[in-house]
């Protein structure tokens, strides 16, 4: 049966017409070939109940699979697929994170955690003042973004870093509404985009100057008759 939670996908480097996707539910990663829905190969975890969620991008053709079920980041090759071990994450430290210079970041609670990927050594605590709840960590252009949770789905307020010391840019209130797992940057660095909208409802996707962290534009995307599961975050 096709799976329910599928969270994260992350291109492959040598080769743009395949992706590797998390399925929590069934505990694997899978290869897909885009252009026509094919499985080209899987990385199946044994743990029953891991329920991976989130793949973030490091150098190397490295990925980094974080877990809902699991205190552990697991190595994944993108350009063979496999598995390469893994590392611990720090006490204390939650699931959201993100990859920046070469270290990678957690979040949790009123603290950000850098850490040494190759063996999960704490590098650098971060108290950032207060308590934050968010999915994913989002770095561009020396800062880092992040939607701060009220609840599981509902925003509460979208939050500007400076990346290199993590103290507090900007705060901007978010509507009480669904919104998608993270910050996106665009390619080039430019923009930032953030997805809120239900299921049955318009879905809106506001623009923000990476540079100035202003909001530049506002899309809507109207109610289409195809099914869709509201905001999301589901790109690289």
């Amino acid at each position: 049966s096709p799976s329910s939670d599928q969270r994260a996908i992350a291109i492959d480097p040598t080769n743009e017409n395949y992706l590797y996707m998390t399925e929590g539910d069934f505990n694997l990663i899978r290869k897909v070939e885009i252009s026509t829905g094919g499985e080209i190969a899987r990385a199946q975890f044994n743990k029953a109940d891991i329920r991976p969620y989130a793949i973030i991008r490091g150098d190397n053709n490295t990925g980094y699979i974080v877990c809902q079920s699991s205190q552990k980041v697991y190595k994944l090759d993108l350009m063979s697929g496999q598995l390469m071990g893994n590392i611990p994450l720090p006490d204390g430290a939650s699931h959201a994170g993100g990859y920046y210079q070469g270290k990678l970041y957690f979040s949790g609670g009123r603290n950000i955690y850098s850490i040494d990927p190759s063996d999960g050594s704490l590098i650098e605590t971060f108290d950032i003042g207060i308590d934050i709840n968010p999915i994913t960590l989002t770095f561009f252009n020396d800062k880092m973004a992040t939607i701060d949770f009220e609840t599981v789905m509902i925003g509460r307020r979208l939050l500007f870093f400076d990346a290199r010391t993590m103290s507090v840019l900007k705060s901007i209130e978010l509507p009480r509404e669904p919104h998608g797992n993270k910050v996106i940057a665009s390619p080039d660095g430019s923009k930032l985009y953030v997805a809120r909208g239900s299921a049955m409802g318009t879905a809106v996707i506001t623009v923000f100057d990476a540079l100035t962290l202003e909001n530049i534009n506002t899309i809507e995307i109207p109610i289409s008759s195809l099914p869709r599961r509201g905001a999301t975050g589901f790109v690289e």
